[in-house]
């Protein structure tokens, strides 16, 4: 059975820049295990007007109760005038059973001219 596709807010720290970040996801099935993920992150309160534009590809493995997962994509970061582009490598944990919501849990490097882990959490609600 294929997930309902899913919006919702998240929440996270970029250790890289030090800073608290907010943004928001569309979680779009593609398949069984399969979704795209693309996200918007926003830096409130940092200058430079900074923001990343994620789009991910996420797996769920076939696992006992299908809450973990993985996934890779690419990301666009935006800061003072300048862009850079790079790549996404994460892995988190979904929860399956949650009604009427699905909360979730991610650590996430990025590459870029500027590597940075962060560590994010949000809601996914069914559309």
């Amino acid at each position: 059975m294929v997930d309902r596709p899913g919006l919702g807010p998240r929440v996270g720290y970029d250790f890289n820049v030090d800073h608290l970040f907010l943004g928001g996801q569309l979680n779009l099935p593609v398949g069984r295990r399969w979704a795209l993920v693309p996200s918007a992150e926003f830096y409130p309160g940092q200058t430079g007007s900074l923001f990343r534009l994620n789009a991910d590809l996420k797996y769920h493995p076939p696992t006992v109760y299908g809450l973990f997962y993985f996934g890779a994509g690419f990301a666009y970061l935006h800061a003072s005038g300048a862009s850079d582009a790079g790549a996404n490598l994460f892995a988190g944990w979904e929860g399956r059973r949650a009604r009427p919501f699905k909360p979730f849990l991610e650590a996430k490097f990025v590459f870029a001219d500027n590597t940075s882990f962060n560590v994010l959490a949000g809601l996914n609600f069914p559309l």
